[in-house]
């Protein structure tokens, strides 16, 4: 029978790793146990001596860790410390080397249907890849579904504005390479990107939280920001923003809609459609936060048969964010989520915007991203079928398929991994139109099975879009003898860590390295299967909103080592 004599806990706000030795003190003088309250076992304790009637326990803890000491009935009294011959606690670190399996466990679904559609479960996903012309690079950071939709020009004088809108927006296909002299300044075109469905990456106002919306909450409708190019544009200086619609085989009548509180004017095909004055900045009280409710208006137009060239000419404003928003057609429903633009939502979405240039500049083809653990194959939705894959020197099998009628992708293509290691390189066809890039519509979406890893932390192994969780599963081999203590201590842990010891549960490391597994390791091989998941952070990644700037996306850890302690009789005695 054991009766529970006392507590010791780790000190609070030191380093999760920062274990410390600490002497607890009871009254009896009989032989006291550690107790595991997870299992009910007890274990010796290593320095144990009494002292003026008191048993003395000098024991290791680690930060928040609380040990329980209990009693044990019918034992006999410990002694005095020059009763007992003197001891010494013998440290034996077992690095876990593997190797390892992984498992993805994908945990997460979308029933709520916030940022994509239907309720499945979110599988392995990446969102942000790397694209480039030719694989000798260079190689540029991209997010999916962000795309080429303008090309901007400027900073112009207000009085070239006009003059510069009617004749660009007359034309439906741009040489880019031209130099463009306005009162002796050369200006070049540069891309302009957004996503139809969130609208601009990294989006400025987005990123604010005290401006929003926040992104988890909504997005902005307006996609045309100068700013995102220029940060230092000057309220005043006009830019243009040129793109073409395909206006059809035949003529057609089209409501234009603009959603702007800044000045602009917009011409299409060398027509003026129509100008925007700026609203004043309205601000509510008591926090005096600024109206950011869009104010929209309409216009009529008749839009010729194939393509039209389009300008939106935007004044960079002094007051208020330098945003807009011009539709062509399309029907807008209220019943959308908050969290995507309302341009391209619905059966009957507006124009889209592909910009088609004369000159064949280069065109970022080739798409590169990290091969996740156990990946057997990946799906690839876009406007242009996979036409080659590589994977460490090796070519990969691909096939592609026309997409369902009701999908954005025009393709869907299956590449099959095979085991393949190295980052995966896949090469889109170009497209028909000269000047136009291939757009990934969708995320890569991930096959997966156990597979083998070397351990390191999710961002490196191509996980760096995916929330849920991971199970590794390694063994151990213990030499025999009796030990005082035995954790498990992670290196570089993001998460929580539930660990399984010979398909036993020992516990959870939740805000901390370092597990105590003491009751569960004897002498022997033991099979370790730790099941570790992060936090919403590498999901809310892809959203536009501050708050997935707070937390840095990862999960996983680099290294575990078993530190057994066992207690030795000193050389001396």
């Amino acid at each position: 029978m054991t009766r529970a004599l006392c507590s010791v806990r780790g000190p609070e706000g030191a380093a999760p790793d920062a274990a410390a030795t600490t002497t607890a003190a009871t009254t009896t003088t009989t032989t006291v146990e550690r107790w595991h309250p997870e299992t009910g076992r007890t274990s010796p304790v290593a320095h144990l001596r009494t002292s003026d009637g008191r048993t003395l326990l000098d024991v290791e803890v680690a930060p928040g860790e609380a040990q329980i000491f209990v009693r044990m009935a019918g034992t006999e009294p410990v002694g005095t410390a020059a009763d007992i011959p003197s001891s010494q606690t013998t440290t034996l670190d077992i690095p876990i080397a593997g190797p390892w399996e992984a498992e993805l466990l994908p945990v997460l679904d979308n029933r709520h249907g916030d940022f994509e559609f239907g309720g499945d479960a979110l599988g392995v996903e990446t969102w942000h890849v790397d694209t480039a012309a030719t694989l000798e690079g260079p190689w540029e950071p991209r997010a999916v579904r962000d795309s080429l939709r303008f090309f901007l020009l400027g900073p112009l004088p207000a009085e070239r504005a006009e003059h510069l809108s009617a004749q660009f927006s007359s034309v439906s296909r741009l040489d880019t390479s031209e130099v463009v002299s306005v009162d002796g300044v050369n200006l070049r075109w540069r891309p302009y990107r957004f996503s139809t469905e969130t609208g601009i990456v990294d989006d400025p106002v987005q990123r604010d939280r005290m401006t929003g919306p926040h992104g988890l909450k909504s997005v902005s409708d307006d996609f045309l920001d100068p700013t995102v190019v220029d940060p230092e544009a000057h309220p005043g200086d006009v830019y243009l923003f040129w793109s073409a619609v395909d206006g059809g085989a035949s003529s057609t009548e089209r409501t234009v809609t603009i959603s702007a509180r800044i000045g602009l004017s917009v011409w299409i095909a060398g027509h003026h459609v129509g100008s925007r004055s700026a609203v004043p900045v309205h601000r509510f009280a008591p926090w005096n936060l600024r109206d950011a409710r869009p104010n929209l208006s309409t216009e009529q137009i008749t839009l010729a048969p194939g393509g039209s060239g389009v300008v939106v000419a935007l004044t960079v404003a002094d007051d208020q964010p330098s945003r807009a928003a011009v539709a062509i057609g399309g029907v807008f429903t209220a019943e959308r989520p908050k969290s995507r633009l309302a341009w391209w939502f619905g059966s009957t979405p507006a124009l889209e915007y592909r910009p088609a240039r004369t000159d064949d500049g280069p065109r970022p083809i080739w798409v590169r991203a990290v091969i996740p653990p156990g990946a057997t194959s990946v799906t690839v939705r876009a406007t242009e079928p996979v036409i080659e894959a590589r994977a460490g020197g090796v070519t990969l099998p691909a096939s592609s398929v026309q997409a369902p009628s009701d999908e954005r992708a025009a393709v869907v293509s299956t590449v099959t991994l095979s085991g393949a290691v190295g980052p995966l390189l896949i090469r889109l066809s170009e497209p028909s139109v000269v000047g136009r890039e291939p757009v990934l519509v969708e995320p890569l979406r991930w096959q997966t099975a156990a597979g083998i890893l070397d351990l390191a932390l999710w961002n490196d192994l191509g996980l760096a879009d995916y929330s849920g969780a991971m199970i590794y599963r390694a063994s151990v081999s213990v030499p025999d003898g009796q030990f005082v203590s035995a954790r498990l201590e992670f290196a570089g842990l993001v998460g929580t860590a539930a660990v399984r010891v010979d398909d036993v549960a020992v516990g959870i490391v939740f805000g901390g390295s370092t597990l105590d597994v003491t009751a569960a390791v004897r002498g022997g091989v033991h099979h370790l299967e730790i099941e570790v998941a992060n936090t919403l952070a590498n999901f809310a990644a892809r959203l536009p909103s501050p708050f997935s700037g707070i937390q840095m996306p990862s999960g996983g850890f680099t290294a575990a080592t078993l530190r057994l302690q066992a207690v030795t009789p000193h050389p001396s005695s």
